[in-house]
């Protein structure tokens, strides 16, 4: 008789690049993402108050304050991804036009493979020395 064993593995991969734009994104925004899930919060408890006479936010639907809190998400993701290809690519550009995305990177025309040899990657996570301890394969060694 013969049998077989077989391992469904499901997972996201996730560019290393991408992390450090999320992680630099939510420093940036935490206060406005933690304020909007206060709202949102004390609206839902009925404990949301305001000072004044304005009392427009008590009505703004649970609905609006997610896409908000969406935007205000992509548009830090954004930002943090334009400036560390501005940091990264803006100096060794020469001539050459930064790339808008991550995604548009051409790898002869934006000296891409320069900066996967020295190290870029390792650079931009040592940059943010908080995640790195959750990628041991790039500790150098000691």
């Amino acid at each position: 008789m013969c049998t077989a064993e077989a391992t469904f593995f499901y997972g996201v991969f996730v560019k290393v690049a991408y992390l450090c734009f999320a992680s630099d994104s939510y420093k940036a925004n935490k206060k406005a993402l933690f304020a909007i899930d206060l709202i949102c919060s004390r609206r839902r408890k009925g404990q949301l108050s305001t000072f004044g006479s304005t009392t427009a936010i008590l009505s703004v639907p649970y609905e609006v304050w997610e896409m908000i809190k969406l935007k205000v998400i992509d548009t830090g993701m954004k930002e943090a991804e334009k400036s560390d290809l501005e940091d990264y690519f803006g100096e060794d550009a020469e001539g050459y036009q930064i790339p808008k995305s991550w995604g548009d990177l051409d790898p002869h025309e934006h000296c891409f493979d320069t900066f996967i040899e020295s190290s870029g990657a390792r650079d931009m996570l040592e940059d943010r020395k908080s995640v790195l301890s959750f990628f041991p394969f790039f500790h150098s060694p000691d």
